[in-house]
Parts: structure tokens; sequence; C-alpha cells
């Protein structure tokens, strides 16, 4: 996954795009007529390349288009528009990725001026929506729109006030791997020019998603807080820290919900991108907003682990310990609910998940001394 930061120079007029109004309604009849007029496109018989007349096309650039332009609007900037030149010119190098197996910044130029590039790949059960939203919801909560200098990503290029036009490229691998390039045009994260297009939301857009009842301060505090607690452990055992990831945060909060509801654990699987995540569970009669507290309780159980003879541990006994810490991790979603009866229920959700048999000798470790 990557968005390159790039150049920008005065954008020229182009009478091949096709202009979106912000009602969904009209986008839809909009991108409904563009994407089931057939245009040529160089394929190769190596790959299943996912024409302009195929339904998953349209469905997939839909689903983009809308999700763009309703972040954009968030943040009170122009929707984007697709320009069919550039959407020739993202469907060759989605063609190429597909081939090679291989993401790779194209660094293609429109009107002689490098596009900027959102590429991401999905599975077979997996959304393009979860990605971007991804890309989106990472930084939205904790962006400093003061600064000066930030650190160019996908989340600045998506809102990036600038940029106007974008070209989209699916293509699908014999693996049923889907490859997706947006280009955008002019290119967004321009050195000194992010405080005049990264633009704050408008307030009363600025809601979270991510639990229930609390106010936005205290949920956005809990989070990292737990995230804090989380990585100062993983950090003593010398093992990368980990990310927030929206949609485990997504997940954990949804399962917790659910306990809250049936006042107790739920033995249910939580799946993302087509695997198993991995959860921690505390249960408290407490209602206390405090990591440390729910973090010690997990990481107690480094007492009952065997590091020198795994085969005597008891795993059942350590699995929160054993996940908190296991190296191949490398996301986390934090939720929390309250019942009815005062039980506080806070999930960690974690993907890829750990505690996988056979594999703890390369994934936990014993503290760095």
């Amino acid at each position: 996954m990557g968005c390159k930061p790039c150049c920008m120079r005065q954008i020229s007029n182009t009478n091949n795009t096709v202009e979106f109004s912000y009602n969904r309604d009209i986008q839809q009849t909009q991108l409904k007529e563009l994407f089931t007029t057939e245009y040529p496109i160089e394929s190769n018989n190596k790959i299943q390349t996912v024409l302009k007349s195929s339904n998953n096309n349209y469905k997939y650039y839909l689903q983009i288009v809308e999700l763009l332009n309703k972040y954009r609007e968030r943040h009170n900037v122009p929707p984007l528009n697709i320009n069919n030149e550039i959407n020739i010119i993202s469907q060759n190098h989605s063609d190429k990725i597909a081939r090679e197996n291989f993401i790779e910044l194209s660094f293609n130029k429109y009107n002689n001026i490098e596009l900027g590039e959102i590429i991401f790949s999905f599975g077979e059960n997996d959304s393009p929506e979860d990605i971007i939203s991804s890309f989106y919801e990472q930084e939205y909560i904790k962006y400093n729109y003061k600064n000066k200098t930030p650190q160019p990503s996908n989340f600045t290029q998506i809102i990036w006030k600038n940029s106007k036009y974008i070209g989209l490229g699916c293509s699908k691998t014999r693996e049923n791997i889907t490859y997706i390039v947006i280009n955008f045009y002019p290119p967004g994260n321009i050195s000194n020019e992010f405080i005049s297009n990264v633009l704050p939301p408008i307030e009363d857009e600025r809601k979270s998603t991510y639990s229930n009842n609390n106010s936005e301060k205290i949920k956005i505090n809990f989070l990292e807080e737990l995230l804090s607690c989380n990585n100062e452990y993983r950090e003593k055992h010398g093992v990368p820290l980990l990310i927030l990831n929206p949609s485990l945060i997504t997940k954990a909060s949804e399962y917790a919900s659910y306990m809250a509801e049936n006042n107790g654990v739920i033995n249910q699987e939580i799946e993302y991108m087509g695997e198993k995540c991995g959860k921690n569970i505390s249960v408290r009669n407490d209602i206390s907003y405090d990591g440390k507290i729910i973090f010690d309780e997990w990481y107690k159980e480094i007492k009952q682990y065997n590091f020198n003879d795994i085969k005597k541990n008891d795993l059942e006994k350590v699995k929160n310990f054993t996940q908190l810490i296991w190296k191949e991790t490398k996301e986390v979603g934090f939720g929390w609910a309250h019942s009815n009866k005062g039980i506080f229920y806070i999930i960690g959700v974690y993907y890829p998940c750990g505690n996988i048999e056979g594999e703890y000798k390369e994934n936990v470790f014993q503290e760095i001394e």
C-alpha cells in the first residue's frame, strides 16, 4: 500500500471527465453510465482484467468514489471527478502489478505532472471500502491540522483540497487477489501546502464510531492509553509495536457490546481479512478507564509461563500474556461496553492472530535484560 508525495504544477483544462455531485443518487447514475460503457484496455492473458463492463468493476468503483467523496465532503472540499485518460493509466499499472503480483508505485504522469497514487490489494472475502476506511480512520482522529510539515500519507491525499480528478484501475490475479490503483491529479502531499489543502472536518461531522456513550475525549484518550500500555509490554520483550486498526476497533466494540447485552462472555470467533483474530477479554465490576489495570491483569500470566520448556505450559492460562506480546501480531483494536448490571467489558482484538500452535518459540520472548 502506498501514497507517494509528489510535486504539483498548474492544472490544465480537460473535457474528458465526469463531474460529480455530492448527491449520492446522482453520483450512482453518473457512475453507472460511466462504468457500463466499454473502452479498450490493454490486458494480459495471464491475469483476469476487470473491464469497465464488469459488474464487479462498477461495484468497486462505486464504493471507492462514494467513500472518497464522503470523506472529502466531511472536510468541506470538492468531490473528486473521474478522468478517463487517467483511468487508462491506472488500469495499465494495476494490470502490471497483477501480472507481477507485487505492489510498486508507478510514478506515472498526466499533463507532464506526476500523479498522486494510492495502491492496495484485497482478498476474495474483503472489501476495498475496509482498506480505504483504514487509511482515513487511522489518522482522522489524531491528525494535527496545524502542523505545516506532517508526514505525507494516504489520509492526506484522500482529502487534499486541490486534487480534482482521479483514475481507477482494478485487476485480479488467478489467486483471486484484487489490486486497486487510484491516481490523483493534481497530486496531493505537496511540501509546504498541507495547511491550505488538509482542512479539519466540519465540527458536527467529527463523531467517533468506535464505542458507545462516552465522550469523544474519553474514547480517544482511553484508546491511546490501551495502545500505549500494550506497546510498553511489547517493548520490554523486544517485539515490534502495534498500531491501531479502525476496523479492529469496530469489531472489538461490537463484540464488547454483544457481551454486555448478553451479560457474559460469548464463544464466537472474530475474523478480519478472511483470517481469525486473537482476542483478550477483561471483565470488571468497576467502570474504570485505567488501561494499566487491564494490561497488568493480562500480563501477570507471565508468572505461569515456562520460556524454557513450552510443552509444560497450560497455554489456556497464559493466552492473554502470550497474545499481547506475540511478535507477528501487527495491529490491534480495543472496544468496551457496560452491561445493565454494571459489568465493564474490555476487548482487545489482534491481527494477525497470536497463540498459534507450534510457533510460541519464535513469537514469545523473555524480557530484554
